[in-house]
């Protein structure tokens, strides 16, 4: 079969295929030299677009979800293992070896419990769709696939300073728009205070993500406004980092959501406690009332609108896992209690990644065809899905985590040591969630936590100075030898002859 070239239609062809092969070698090419061009693409689609649809009556699949009916895991996740794939490939073409995280071959324990639920499942008849489903715990094996990419992105102090504007910058630009909907079109549409709690309320954002990118940018705009003097750092630029840190707290206030406004408390007192001690008093004099006096008034805001606070006092900031003296338990409290029963019966492994806790039908919002496969706890959905053994690998994470991404003693701050700190305070953000809410469910939230897992990491293998992270050899507590006297010339002569 011949081609015929003088045909235009197989020219264009032609042409069109010519230039799509160039453009992927010079593309391929560049990712080589600038591998953290892998990774900025999953950032911005993270920072901005939501997960949530709840109360959004023309809502679409989102990009979170893409992909997991043909493929078991969305479209997002099978990109983020090509492209570390490919950051691996170029740095081993740049005589770099794989970075690897601590904390990365914990999670990586869970793919072998995720395994073992695997097999048992199949044997039960279970479907491997069903099992696979970020209903259980697969999240968190592909939040350290995520780490692996981003630690692996980022190899030099340019990288990691560019990657600290970039933060900054789109958490700015995202709280400027949260701002302005919530001023002046209506506010998040996701809003489940209007749909379901009837209650009179604007938000500014409803997925966590949105909040724990502004407590990130925060963190990272303040530092930089209270850091020590450097080049190129003129007044005009503090003040703007200033501004920054108020319109992102103005954006987790104006959320309404007590564990995102908790959480933000949360990560300043940890951004504080690693402060020198002239600026912790400094914070603590003016910085923490004034966010918790913010935090106060918008909550209040809300908490004055719900029936159930007439009479309640302070607790009115939990009144919706109060119990109800006149009737039935609290959903809340109802969900708790049967997902407790269920992990009290299989304690060890727990009930499967595809479980449900018995009864779920009871509680409203568990309706469909699986209801009872999550539940608002984090640490609960966890225990129950994977049992004790699961509990125990995620201490084992946070206590890896927390022991890398601390400052080692004697060693001073960094320039980039804001990269560390922020990680610590999105951790620390996440607090309130996992323990009433429902994070390891969602993909765009775990790997928001892959990001501040992967940072303290980050900020250690971009140090200009190498090794600086290291730890200090711990003096010794032997008595100093008392140095030979140069006048006794037969000593030395002894002392010579001794080491002969």
């Amino acid at each position: 079969m011949s081609i015929d070239f003088t045909d235009p239609s197989t020219l264009i062809t032609l042409l069109v295929a010519l230039g799509v092969a160039a453009t992927g070698v010079l593309a391929a090419g560049l990712l080589l030299r600038r591998p953290t061009l892998l990774a900025y693409p999953f950032l911005l689609l993270m920072f901005t677009m939501p997960e949530s649809t709840l109360a959004v009556a023309d809502a679409s699949v989102p990009v979170w979800s893409r992909g997991s009916g043909q493929l078991l895991f969305p479209f997002v996740q099978w990109g983020v293992l090509a492209c570390l794939f490919w950051s691996v490939v170029a740095r081993r073409l740049n005589g770099r070896p794989m970075a690897g995280a601590p904390v990365a071959a914990w999670l990586f324990a869970f793919a072998a419990l995720l395994f073992g639920h695997v097999m048992v499942g199949l044997w039960l008849g279970e479907e491997l769709r069903v099992i696979l489903s970020p209903m259980g715990f697969v999240n968190l094996v592909w939040m350290g696939i995520f780490v692996l990419l981003m630690v692996n992105a980022f190899r030099t102090e340019r990288d990691a300073r560019e990657l600290m504007d970039f933060i900054i910058a789109v958490a700015a630009v995202r709280a400027v728009y949260g701002l302005v909907r919530f001023a002046a079109f209506g506010g998040d549409p996701s809003n489940v205070y209007q749909a379901m709690e009837k209650l009179a309320l604007k938000i500014t954002f409803f997925d966590i993500s949105d909040s724990m990118l502004m407590t990130i940018g925060a963190v990272l705009a303040l530092l930089r406004a209270i850091g020590p003097p450097v080049p190129g750092r003129t007044p005009f630029k503090r003040a703007v980092s200033v501004g920054i840190v108020l319109l992102c707290a103005a954006t987790v206030a104006l959320t309404f959501r007590r564990t995102l406004q908790g959480g933000f408390v949360l990560a300043l007192l940890v951004v504080m406690a690693g402060l020198p001690r002239r600026q912790q008093v400094i914070g603590a004099l003016i910085g923490l009332p004034a966010v918790l006096a913010a935090v106060t008034i918008a909550a209040s805001q809300r908490l004055t609108q719900v029936r159930a606070a007439d009479g309640t006092g302070l607790l009115v900031w939990i009144y919706d896992i109060l119990p109800d003296p006149y009737g039935p338990d609290n959903p809340r409290i109802m969900e708790l209690r049967l997902a407790w029963q269920s992990f009290v019966e299989s304690p060890i492994f727990g009930i499967g990644t595809w479980g449900q806790y018995d009864g779920a039908s009871m509680i409203f919002w568990q309706q469909g065809d699986r209801p009872g496969d999550f539940l608002h706890s984090g640490l609960l959905h966890l225990g129950l899905k994977a049992g004790i053994v699961g509990l125990v690998l995620f201490a084992i994470v946070a206590a890896v985590y927390v022991r890398g991404a601390r400052r080692q003693p004697g060693i001073a701050p960094t320039a980039l040591d804001p990269l560390r700190i922020a990680g610590l305070a999105g951790m620390a953000f996440v607090i309130p969630d996992m323990v009433i809410g429902t994070p390891l469910i969602q993909v765009r939230t775990t790997l928001m936590w892959g990001l501040c897992l992967a940072l303290p990491t980050i900020a250690r293998i971009t140090d200009p100075v190498p090794g600086r992270f290291e730890a200090l050899p711990a003096p010794s507590s032997r008595p100093a030898r008392r140095p030979v006297r140069a006048e006794a010339p037969e000593a030395m002569a002894g002392a010579t002859a001794g080491s002969v």
